[in-house]
């Protein structure tokens, strides 16, 4: 029982993280849309390194929780080891993958929006 409360206390950290990722790029991308035309070009950098360093440390955090949570998973027999998305599933790259890409598409965004409108 203990293993079963230690996997859902690191799956509820793991989830904030995701969430405060979720977050920082809801933010980043609405400023972008917002008002990242009119941003200096100091601002924009300003503004898209702290998204990019919020975004690596929740990102990496939630990759990392959702390891931890593997190997704990791993040490102990559970009741998680009956359902196939916690045994058959890349979650570790799957993860990964979507931090990554969010946080280059979120960035990309950013810029597009700055070229599309210098442009005119």
């Amino acid at each position: 029982m203990e293993a079963m409360a230690t996997l859902s206390t690191i799956g509820d950290v793991a989830g904030s993280h995701a969430a405060i990722f979720f977050s920082v790029t809801f933010a980043y991308v609405s400023v972008a849309y917002l008002v990242g035309s009119s941003l200096s070009r100091f601002q924009c950098l300003a503004v898209s390194t702290l998204y990019l360093l919020a975004a690596s440390i929740f990102g990496a955090s939630t990759v990392g929780y959702t390891n931890i949570w593997f190997i704990v998973k791993s040490r102990w027999p559970t009741a998680f080891d009956e359902v196939w998305i916690f045994n058959n599933f890349a979650w570790q790259p799957g993860i990964i993958t979507v931090v990554l890409g969010i946080t280059a598409l979120s960035l990309y965004f950013m810029y597009d929006i700055r070229k599309s409108n210098s442009a005119k």
